[in-house]
């Protein structure tokens, strides 16, 4: 019997504010109480980097006992400087920049390092991926040059056409949900919402971005991936 993809559950506390985190929890652990029997799941921690807090496995307990760990405890983003001292207002655009540039690249090289490990796994994979995301530019206003501006535009790209030769489609779930005045949302928001939806389109996936329902999400996320089918050729010479 075909025993479905791979399924990769990312919570993305690099770039997904404190509070929202401990929603995403709730939702995980309400979709294993439902998870069909057989279904094949990891479960992944992106700080500034990556830890595999569970591999793959059908077990509900292994699965909620990484979702429970210290390890996936809710923290502030780790490039945020809760010390540094923002009171100038000429200064914060700056280093907001500067922030928002660092989760990017942060974000893109374990995007890249979870595509290499998931290309030596055999057939289609479902990277369902819990994150507040990153706007693929930004800079420094009034800035008098170059300083401070960035675009990872052709990083992503590099990034998604690694994950299409892995056989890896993104899930994106935006968990801050339908409120943009909600804490934890930024004016940012639309703008990365895009990016989600520009990454899960090219490698055929889904965004989800305007619901309450997460663990629903995760449901549809892996039933669809289950719809797809990855074809190979043999020569016959």
């Amino acid at each position: 019997a075909n025993p479905g993809p791979l399924n990769v559950i990312l919570l993305d506390s690099l770039n997904t504010p404190l509070q929202v985190q401990k929603i995403v929890t709730q939702a995980l652990l309400a979709f294993l109480r439902t998870m069909p029997p057989g279904t094949r799941v990891a479960v992944l921690n992106l700080t500034y980097h990556l830890s595999i807090l569970q591999g793959f496995t059908t077990d509900r307990d292994l699965l909620k006992a990484a979702i429970l760990s210290k390890k996936n405890f809710p923290q502030l983003s780790p490039v945020e400087d809760a010390g540094q001292d923002l009171s100038h207002a000429e200064d914060s655009p700056c280093v907001e920049a500067e922030h928002m540039a660092s989760r990017g690249q942060y974000t893109l090289v374990a995007i890249r390092q979870l595509a290499r490990y998931l290309s030596g796994l055999p057939g289609r994979k479902n990277l369902i991926w819990f994150s507040g995301s990153f706007p693929l530019s930004a800079g420094c206003p009034g800035a008098a040059s170059q300083t401070g501006i960035y675009d990872l535009t052709a990083e992503m790209h590099s990034a998604i056409d690694l994950l299409a030769r892995a056989h890896v489609a993104i899930d994106a779930i935006d968990p801050r949900a339908l409120d943009n005045q909600a804490p934890g949302t930024s004016s940012h928001q639309p703008i990365e919402d895009l990016t989600l939806g520009m990454m899960a389109e090219q490698t055929g996936g889904t965004l989800t971005y305007a619901s309450n329902d997460l663990a629903g999400a995760v449901h549809s996320a892996i039933e669809s991936g289950s719809n797809f089918y990855t074809l190979t050729y043999t020569p016959t010479n």
